[in-house]
């Protein structure tokens, strides 16, 4: 893990306001494009959170109480949103612009839960997952809209050495 000078972007700055000062930050791993905004390289278009199981209750229950901002969710608009169990985790709760997941089981080939909380980086003292394994949790699930994160990725970890080709 390593420590890192702040970036600032609207959105990653607006959300991270919205995560509870009552959780501890070694229970939960900011990841996918906080990767990239936490390194300057672009905004968030939500949150996404990695939380250890004991989060759920006091997320489920700030969820019920209105505490993080909504938005509509349309399941069929977007195939990230289709109902593939073995895609989101065992649990995934969604508010539209925070979501929350305790697993990774589709992604277990190439980083394991223990692996991306352990090797996290920190900035501004948020676990933040490190480049390595978010470059590989987005080259193994290959969505069309990651392909530009996929590139900043990999030039971020090799340089100008690398091309899309070789890393897809």
């Amino acid at each position: 893990m390593r420590n890192a000078e702040p970036m600032s972007f609207p959105n990653y700055d607006n959300l991270r306001a919205y995560i509870p000062e009552s959780f501890k930050r070694t229970d939960f791993v900011l990841m996918g494009s906080a990767a990239l905004a936490a390194r300057g390289v672009r905004d968030v278009n939500d949150l996404d959170l990695l939380i250890r199981k004991r989060l759920w209750r006091p997320v489920k229950r700030l969820i019920s109480e209105g505490h993080w901002p909504t938005k509509e969710i349309e399941p069929h608009a977007n195939p990230d949103f289709k109902d593939d169990p073995d895609y989101v985790s065992r649990e995934l709760v969604r508010t539209g612009w925070m979501d929350f997941s305790d697993s990774l089981p589709r992604v277990a080939q190439v980083v394991t839960v223990a692996e991306v909380f352990e090797e996290a980086d920190i900035f501004e003292g948020y676990r933040v997952i490190n480049l390595r394994h978010c470059l590989a949790i987005k080259v193994l699930a290959n969505r069309p809209k990651d392909t530009l994160d996929m590139v900043a990725l990999a030039h971020l970890i090799h340089g100008s050495r690398c091309s899309l080709s070789s890393i897809v």
